[in-house]
């Protein structure tokens, strides 16, 4: 199912925040207990919300589009945090080791959303 412009980008919307608070509360506060800093909060709703943004401009609603932005929104931020972020950030280097990028990240992350 597609949608008006201004009803994809209120979805989108609607997306990254709730994903983010979802990410917030079980993957960081329950599962992880950490709380990153301010930026991570920002940037990663800004990276779902763009993510679905263009997704669903594209491929529309339901759950086969749900399933495969949620999967490309994963790869790209692990594969971020992988490459990228070990540049300079976060400023804690443990929460990029192996386990909480691949091992529980993956699955943590998809799941949020």
């Amino acid at each position: 199912m597609f949608l008006l412009a201004k009803d994809t980008v209120k979805f989108s919307i609607l997306v990254g925040f709730s994903a983010i608070f979802i990410d917030a509360v079980i993957a960081h506060g329950l599962f992880w207990d950490n709380d990153p800093y301010w930026t991570y909060w920002v940037t990663k709703t800004f990276l779902i919300t763009t993510v679905f943004l263009f997704g669903t401009a594209f491929l529309g609603i339901g759950i086969l589009p749900g399933l495969i932005l949620t999967a490309a929104h994963t790869a790209i931020l692990e594969i971020y945090y992988q490459w990228l972020a070990p540049v300079g950030l976060p400023q804690e280097p443990e929460w990029l080791d192996f386990n909480h990028l691949w091992v529980t990240g993956v699955p943590a992350h998809f799941l949020a959303i």
